[in-house]
């Protein structure tokens, strides 16, 4: 008979489930050795399956900071760190910060109340009293995505090559035929927005590019300003226009496209977009965006790998005994419809916005 939902799973049950011995699924239960790791993991796979609330006891408690739950790029990266964490039985719990640095530092210290074992951190640059605090000693920690400050030797860095990516995109548009190229900036206070557009910076110059200082617009990583950067060009005379736009984030190369669009611009024959992350709604719109992607899985095994190696150096009694490592992940360039060989003059669509965006 089938079990009703108020009902709760018993070792048995699992035991059936999995197809092994009551013996072996308790052993599992209670972490003993002697199981193989084919049997554990399918005795534990039933488990979840089955909701068994005495399920095999945690051993890892890991605590996560993202700065914003809205942004897909962040939900994409929390995912991927607890599919990962859950293969090692760990708990993870994972809190945005929603960019606020006193927010980070109360996350902290409720993952010190709840004995984290460790701290996976994505969170504002410039707050050196928190770096500072989960550099003390208490908890290792790994930092993905976003540098820290420089004097926070004890923690391990792992992000995407922002600079590598931002210069093959570059010369992506410049062999198409583009020259009048322009940028759209992060966060401020980030290393990422940084990074990408200092970059942006090097790579033109590079290539023999002059940088429109009137080409490059502030933004914030949110899809609103990627709206508001659209409006800033559509106020531009039309030989200012750039013919391409490189922006720091998807999320803002999204917004600016939906802003130019609404005036009747026609992409990428007016204006060609490139953006960074690859989140999914590159792919939901159109045309569809070319965009660096962000090899996801490869930068959380690498955060997993040297977390891990910093928790067991806690255990072994050995304290930050060595400097932090950097670790840079090479994005991949993947090219799409929203980019095209530039016009020489850019024509907008028929209709009142288009005279009047």
């Amino acid at each position: 008979m089938a079990r009703t939902p108020i009902q709760r799973a018993t070792l048995q049950d699992i035991a059936k489930e999995a197809g092994v011995s009551l013996a072996t699924v308790s052993r599992v239960a209670n972490n003993h050795q002697g199981v193989a790791e084919g049997t554990r993991t399918a005795v534990l796979k039933a488990m979840r399956r089955l909701r068994y609330v005495g399920a095999a006891k945690v051993q890892l408690r890991i605590g996560v900071i993202i700065p914003d739950w809205s942004n897909p790029f962040f939900c994409q990266l929390s995912s991927e760190l607890e599919a990962q964490f859950d293969k090692l039985n760990a708990q993870t719990i994972i809190a945005s910060s929603g960019e606020h640095s006193e927010r980070e530092v109360e996350l902290i210290e409720r993952f010190y109340a709840i004995d984290v074992q460790g701290v996976v951190y994505i969170g504002m640059t410039q707050s050196t009293a928190l770096l500072t605090l989960i550099a003390d000693g208490k908890v290792p920690v790994v930092s993905v995505d976003r540098h820290g400050p420089a004097d926070t030797p004890a923690i391990d860095y792992v992000s995407v090559d922002s600079r590598d990516g931002t210069a093959r995109a570059i010369s992506c548009l410049h062999t198409l035929g583009h020259r009048r190229i322009g940028y759209i900036r992060g966060l401020s206070g980030t290393t990422t927005a940084e990074e990408r557009y200092f970059s942006f910076l090097a790579g033109m110059q590079r290539l023999d590019c002059a940088v429109d200082d009137s080409l490059v617009f502030e933004g914030n990583y949110e899809f609103e300003s990627g709206r508001m950067c659209g409006d800033k060009i559509l106020k531009l005379a039309r030989d200012e226009w750039p013919t391409a736009i490189l922006a720091a984030n998807d999320l803002m190369a999204l917004g600016l496209m939906q802003r130019l669009q609404e005036a009747r611009i026609r992409i990428p024959d007016d204006l060609s977009v490139v953006g960074f992350d690859n989140i999914p709604e590159s792919t939901q719109i159109f045309p569809r965006l070319t965009t660096l992607a962000q090899p996801l899985r490869e930068i959380v095994e690498t955060a997993v790998r040297l977390l891990r190696a910093r928790m067991d150096e806690r255990a072994k009694g050995v304290k930050d005994a060595r400097t932090g490592v950097t670790m840079r992940i090479e994005p991949q360039l993947i090219c799409r419809e929203s980019i095209a060989k530039p016009r020489n003059k850019p024509a907008l669509g028929g209709g009142k916005d288009a005279a009047t965006p």
